[in-house]
């Protein structure tokens, strides 16, 4: 493969020095592009210090361009930085080239804002970019999320009538894309089973100009392929687009070139989730499998998230339980616990309670939650940072603990103290907006309190002492009240 050939070419390059023979700037720059080839940045810029150090041999920007696209390839962005800024310094001019290998550099270190300076500096040089300038700093662009830009430059290549490709367009998709997933945070959308009629497509909305993308490819005769799909899905998945999303499933599934991938299936699943659609995200689930995918944890916690948001706790502890089983391949972790607690909690069912406790201690043995330095005590937990239902599940943990190991003799009751801290609820879940409106922007450390006294056989009650406001303490008699129970 290709590190055969460049080690082939380094080889070349030292036994023609033992035979005494001078190698040139085309020996150079042959040996350098067989290491920019490979990402081999060390050599190149190895074998250009050589270069300078040839007499009568002179670096030029070929030498040069080489060097910079081994530090891209290899994600050296400030060695190719400081490399251009070495090649004007010695009156290089630089070429196209040279330019579309920095800003691939950038791309590379999601430097957005210097792939574009980079491009300003190429236009006031007089050098006209080309298609693969274009791709490359639209995909920087497309790392980074910034949509407009990327739709900017994509109808500046239109006007200069400069060819598009299939990776271009993927990298404005891919901005879009992102841009909608950051936008999505802390929203979702959910319809009726029964609603017939969808909100009619906003333009200005991301996962609309995702669409149109798309259809503007097939306009142009470019043939979308899998991860033009795929990223349009996602788009589609962070805004709870959930019909338009499983209709381009069916679009690749009926096209044996753009089959759809892992990618495609999940953010569908989790387009149908944010709609509090949990049929279709089964649906879709059981093609995957029959498409011969083999579902991720992803996939997975995003099947969960949709019975969590349709209100389905006993099918989301069937999946927490088919991931627990020893012959499954993907394993729990705390995205996967965190939801399914959540699911039985926003149920208001009282009788899914030992569920719970059964999920929690599971995730417990398997190391999800609690470290095990922080099971040293029984009589200290700390809560904070958990969401309300896993705190719940944890303060359960705690007592029906204590409570086998003092009924057992082999400590003596004193008092439990939970670790809470003194803030608000963190909204860092979608379907925490799903919360009991009675406990909506309660501290955590006032829901324990709560929870202690209602959710118990006996209410217990507690104490938060003025010298540790973010704490809540049951003290031994009242413990010892609740243990003879």
């Amino acid at each position: 493969g290709k590190t055969k050939e460049t080690l082939a070419a380094l080889q070349l390059l030292t036994k023609m020095r033992q035979r005494g023979i001078a190698p040139d700037i085309f020996t150079y720059n042959n040996c350098m592009s067989a290491c920019a080839a490979t990402a081999r940045w060390k050599d190149a810029l190895t074998l250009l210090d050589q270069c300078h150090r040839e007499p009568g041999v002179e670096a030029d920007i070929i030498t040069y361009t080489c060097a910079l696209r081994a530090c891209a390839r290899g994600g050296q962005t400030k060695r190719a930085i400081g490399l251009v800024e070495v090649m004007k310094d010695r009156g290089l001019k630089l070429d196209v080239y040279a330019y579309t290998s920095v800003i691939d550099a950038c791309k590379q270190a999601r430097l957005w804002r210097r792939a574009l300076d980079f491009l300003n500096d190429m236009k006031e040089d007089g050098i006209k970019p080309n298609a693969v300038t274009y791709s490359v700093v639209i995909a920087a662009c497309g790392n980074g999320g910034q949509w407009r830009k990327a739709l900017e430059l994509l109808d500046e290549m239109k006007e200069q009538k400069i060819k598009i490709n299939v990776i271009t367009y993927n990298s404005v998709i891919t901005a879009l894309a992102k841009s909608s997933k950051t936008m999505s945070q802390g929203q979702i959308t959910i319809t009726s089973p029964d609603e017939k009629r969808e909100t009619p497509p906003d333009r200005d909305q991301l996962w609309y100009k995702a669409l149109r993308i798309l259809e503007m490819m097939k306009a142009d005769g470019i043939k979308p392929d899998a991860f033009s799909y795929s990223n349009v899905i996602s788009a589609c998945g962070f805004a709870g687009r959930w019909r338009e999303a499983m209709e381009l499933i069916q679009t690749q599934r009926a096209d044996p070139r753009v089959r759809p991938n892992i990618v495609s299936y999940t953010s569908a699943i989790s387009a149908c989730a944010r709609s509090g659609r949990f049929v279709e995200a089964e649906e879709l689930f059981s093609d995957m499998k029959n498409d011969g995918i083999e579902p991720d944890r992803v996939s997975y916690n995003s099947l969960i998230y949709a019975f969590e948001v349709g209100n389905q706790p006993e099918k989301a502890v069937a999946i927490w339980e088919e991931m627990c089983n020893e012959n499954s391949k993907i394993s729990p972790d705390i995205i996967t616990v965190t939801d399914v607690l959540g699911t039985i909690e926003r149920s208001g069912n009282k009788y899914l309670w030992e569920t719970s406790d059964m999920v929690f201690a599971e995730a417990v043995d398997r190391k999800i939650l609690l470290r095990s330095d922080l099971l040293d005590s029984i009589w200290e937990m700390d809560l904070s940072g958990m969401t309300f239902p896993v705190a719940k599940a944890a303060c359960r943990y705690a007592l029906f603990r204590i409570r086998r190991v003092v009924q057992s003799g082999e400590e003596d009751a004193q008092d439990v103290t939970f670790i809470t801290g003194v803030g608000k609820q963190r909204q860092g879940n979608p379907s925490e907006s799903l919360n009991d409106k009675n406990i909506a922007g309660t501290s955590l450390r006032e829901y324990m309190q709560q929870v202690l006294r209602e959710e118990f056989d006996l209410p217990i009650f507690s104490t938060i002492p003025k010298s540790a406001p973010g704490t809540v303490v049951v003290k031994k008699d009242m413990l010892d009240k609740w243990l003879l129970l």
